[in-house]
């Protein structure tokens, strides 16, 4: 079965000084999406998150890449602001009851998270 028609990918430009960012095109993009793949500044995620989650249909998907952060996560003593804002992310998922998430231990960590 050929799905292409229905298939609409929609990617914001990067952001730079003449680009807005993506918490500014997130807003103005009308949903509904079946997936939503979020691979961004990492101190932003839980803002990515939560903007794209009333966007998403019930059952649908988002995945958010570099969830591990080259394994700092994993570390006793979470130095670098990326890796903190990750470790927040991830903890913040574990506390949320309207979603399913499940960590795919790919390359740096694809979480997979599927919206109830």
């Amino acid at each position: 079965m050929n799905l292409i028609h229905r298939t609409r990918v929609l990617i914001p430009p990067a952001k730079t000084a003449v680009n807005p960012d993506a918490l500014q095109v997130i807003p103005k993009l009308n949903g509904p999406f079946d997936l939503v793949f979020i691979d961004a500044d990492k101190e932003n995620y839980i803002r990515y998150f939560n903007l794209v989650l009333p966007k998403v249909k019930q059952n649908g998907f988002i995945l958010a890449d570099n969830v591990l952060f080259h394994g700092e996560v994993l570390e006793k003593e979470i130095r670098g602001k990326s890796a903190k804002a990750i470790q927040a992310f991830n903890d913040f998922l574990l506390k949320r009851t309207d979603v399913e998430k499940m960590l795919l231990p790919l390359r740096d960590g694809l979480m997979l998270i599927r919206k109830l």
